[in-house]
């Protein structure tokens, strides 16, 4: 039934955390679309779902590593890279990283003694937001443009750099986005379960993401429902060329 997709699709969410730890707090942003299509019951079975497969990885960090970690570390490192855009490549990190963590040092946020990678990782979301921080305290309208950037770089950028990647994934972007977007919002009516999750899911991955680092990687998961939406809005817009076929 009903309440068995969602256990199922809570566990299958909680494995896809266990390997990337993005979806972590998906829940939470789901309850009010729940809420909305009244779907409570099924809210509660898919956050179940989750909990049951990431708490044991939890509990095991806490009890061996004796650091609460909920699925893994890094949310740091990725706040710093996506603090800056000099820092969005590779090749930008090695490059500025050095006087960047230098600078954060002698401002006071002094790095952590312990080599505890919990406690690396939080430091340098010290330095993230201390980057943001004096940003804004420089040039306070230049917030504006680097937001939108990590906004539209969601799309298509890759650490690489590289033009041809960047170039080729935007394009796809495009062509399935604006459709995939549209028919999600036309389905409001017709089903709007579906279009009230894969909008949520979707609002909740670029909200993270922008304020983290922007790579297309982290936004793909939700590309097959854009697609399907694309395909959709695609297919009726050329129907019109369909002959009409003779009764037999």
């Amino acid at each position: 039934g009903s309440g068995k997709l969602a256990l199922a699709g809570g566990l299958a969410m909680g494995g896809a955390t266990m390997l990337r730890g993005t979806p972590l707090f998906l829940p939470v942003v789901l309850l009010p679309v729940a809420w909305r299509v009244g779907k409570l019951r099924r809210w509660l079975l898919f956050a179940a779902g989750m909990a049951l497969f990431v708490a044991p990885w939890t509990i095991r960090n806490l009890a061996v590593l004796d650091d609460f970690i909920p699925v893994a570390t890094g949310t740091g490192s990725v706040m710093l890279q996506g603090s800056d855009e000099r820092f969005f490549t590779g090749d930008g990190k090695k490059a500025y990283y050095p006087a960047i963590f230098q600078a954060a040092i002698e401002a006071g946020i002094d790095k952590p003694a312990t080599d505890r990678e919990s406690k690396q990782d939080e430091w340098l979301g010290r330095v993230g937001v201390w980057v943001q921080r004096r940003r804004i305290a420089e040039r306070p309208m230049s917030a504006i443009p680097f937001f939108a950037h990590k906004l539209v770089r969601l799309w298509y950028g890759t650490e690489t750099g590289g033009f041809r990647s960047q170039a080729l994934l935007g394009f796809c972007a495009f062509l399935v986005l604006p459709a995939g977007l549209w028919q999600l919002w036309r389905w409001r009516s017709s089903q709007p379960g579906v279009a009230y999750v894969a909008l949520g899911s979707l609002a909740y991955l670029v909200l993270v993401h922008t304020a983290t680092l922007p790579e297309a990687r982290y936004t793909v998961p939700i590309f097959p429902v854009l697609m399907l939406g694309a395909c959709r809005l695609y297919g009726r817009a050329t129907a019109v060329f369909d002959k009409p076929r003779k009764p037999l």
